[in-house]
């Protein structure tokens, strides 16, 4: 009996010490946790951040080109303006001038085909 006492003992400070190391490895595992779930915040918060950055720059250049494409069709628009002034002055035609001239030639070019195959038949 006291062989199979010696036995239950063993298995009872066996089984204590599984027990504690179980208990020890639960709590590594929980700071484990801890620390990854910390680690992921803080990185997640930098990324974050990181991305608001670089969302921001690409908003300005984005304001800048459109503030250069807006210069640049005012500067356009008002170089049209001087040369349309310019060429009235000088008596030249201006492109509408000269777009309009087309459409009425156009327009007489298509009478006179008419014109000439009626005048065949």
């Amino acid at each position: 009996m006291s062989a199979l006492n010696d036995t239950l003992k063993d298995l009872q400070a066996r089984a204590e010490n599984a027990r504690g190391e179980l208990k020890a490895a639960a709590e590594k595992l929980e700071k484990a946790a801890r620390g990854a779930a910390t680690r992921v915040e803080e990185k997640s918060k930098s990324l974050f951040d990181e991305l608001v950055k670089t969302g921001e720059k690409l908003v300005k250049q984005q304001a800048k080109s459109e503030k250069k494409a807006d210069k640049k069709t005012a500067e356009g628009s008002r170089l049209e303006q001087l040369t349309n002034r310019g060429a009235a002055l000088l008596g030249l035609p201006t492109r509408e001038d000269v777009a309009a001239l087309e459409k009425k030639l156009a327009a007489v070019q298509r009478k006179l085909s008419k014109l000439e195959k009626s005048a065949a038949a």
